[in-house]
């Protein structure tokens, strides 16, 4: 049975995840007993029930024709008709239930793709599309993981090409779904040459991004955490990708190109998902509070950590699990001491911002009413400013000058570049990463 698979274990463990935090399913559940509107709960009932379905897909996927049926009603309960299309879909489920690891498998590839792209804005039945692709395509990928990786990208450019998009952040939702296939295709390739540090960096990745989505489906505010800027896990995804992806190229003999490729493809994914990001993240930041703050840091400092201890325990390294706690391990030999980072970071933020999300400076007065004759004779000192001595306040004068000067040179020169387009700055850091994984590889 499939429960035996550690990789499937993880992706049921995921749709748990996702079936008790998703927001349609709680109304559901909040319905039995609660007045809520009937075409809400009706939704709800039908992402609580596309979930479970899907849950088993995974659960029985060695049995082909099971898994097509369920994987049908599931995305038919998912997307309400709107998602899965009988008239094409059920030939390509039929022709996976014939022929699971060849046509068949590159069919149902379609319908997943075509099914989460169809999905928009709603991300639990794209992340649900997601997983069925990933669990059942997981025994194809080991079989010909170079076909899968090219076939899953020969796919999602179909997919694109054919679908009517109202704007280009549609097209680059669709990072999301081709960069974990991707991932697994670089973990069978490194399985298969017998690179054990590359399926571990790999693995690695691909289960990080995964939880990252799951919980920008749970939180929204959440999805800030895939953004590729150091030190966040979007970008520990694409660092650790790309050196698994450049120990295939320089370890392995007749895969140099192909590496390269492979980390190129995974650079600019990154790079396409921070464009939805950016845009998502203008409206949910000014809305955080500090509370959200908090929970944001620590998933940003633990979850690399967690998953990275999850990827050893699967690839049979689980003695070594401490040094997860200290630093993180790249597909070429490559560490990133970045929870010592975070170890650092963490007390600086706490000391910086803790006065940033009060109501005022008579916040703590107010709410103990007022009435401490104590506080109410030590409120001027409170307020006043702290001493400064003349040579540092001198010191501090000259360092604002020279930052300023800094920016208004730094404001010319860049009114000189086009970073007014977005397409300029995509495809200018796109062919810089080029440059850069170029010049690793060599």
């Amino acid at each position: 049975m499939s429960f035996h698979d550690p990789f499937m274990v993880c992706l049921l463990v995921f749709m748990a995840v996702l079936l008790c935090g998703e927001r349609h399913v709680r109304i559901f559940v909040s319905g039995l007993w609660r007045s809520v509107p009937l075409a809400l709960w009706r939704r709800g009932g039908c992402h609580m029930a596309g979930m479970v379905v899907a849950m088993l897909a995974l659960a029985v996927s060695h049995h082909v024709g099971a898994a097509a049926c369920l994987v049908a009603v599931s995305l038919t309960l998912m997307g309400g008709g709107t998602v899965f299309q009988p008239v094409w879909g059920i030939p390509a489920l039929v022709g996976y239930g014939l022929l699971p690891d060849g046509a068949g498998g590159v069919g149902l590839m379609a319908v997943c793709l075509w099914a989460a792209g169809r999905a928009g804005s709603d991300g639990a039945a794209r992340l649900v599309a997601l997983f069925l692709l990933l669990g059942l395509g997981h025994g194809l990928a080991a079989l010909h993981p170079l076909g899968w990786v090219l076939a899953a990208v020969g796919l999602a450019g179909v997919c694109l090409l054919a679908g009517a998009w109202p704007d280009r952040l549609s097209l680059y939702r669709h990072c999301r779904l081709v960069r974990p296939v991707l991932l697994l295709g670089i973990v069978e390739i490194s399985r298969q040459q017998g690179m054990d540090l590359g399926v571990e960096g790999a693995l690695f990745a691909l289960l990080l991004d995964l939880v990252c989505q799951s919980l920008a489906v749970i939180w929204h505010r959440a999805a800030l955490l895939l953004l590729p800027a150091p030190p966040l896990p979007g970008f520990v995804v694409g660092w650790v990708g790309l050196h698994a992806a450049l120990g295939l190229s320089s370890s392995t003999e007749g895969w140099t190109v192909v590496g390269c490729l492979l980390g190129v493809a995974i650079m600019g994914l990154a790079c396409g998902d921070g464009m939805v990001l950016l845009g998502e993240g203008a409206a949910v930041l000014p809305e955080e509070r500090r509370r959200s703050w908090i929970w944001g840091l620590f998933l940003a400092m633990g979850l690399p950590s967690a998953c990275g201890m999850v990827a050893g325990w699967m690839t049979g390294h689980g003695a070594g699990w401490a040094a997860w706690l200290y630093g993180l391990s790249g597909g070429d030999g490559s560490l990133m001491a970045l929870p010592l980072f975070w170890a650092g970071l963490l007390p600086l933020w706490f000391c910086l911002s803790r006065g940033r999300w009060r109501d005022g400076p008579d916040a703590g007065l107010q709410r103990d009413g007022g009435s401490s004759p104590m506080l109410g004779s030590l409120q001027p000192y409170m307020q006043a400013q702290p001493v400064r001595p003349r040579g540092l306040r001198r010191w501090l004068m000259r360092g604002q000058r020279q930052v300023r000067s800094v920016r208004l040179s730094a404001r010319e020169i860049l009114s000189l570049l086009p970073v007014q387009e977005p397409e300029a700055v995509f495809w200018l850091v796109f062919l810089g990463g080029v440059l850069v994984v170029m010049g690793l590889a060599q």
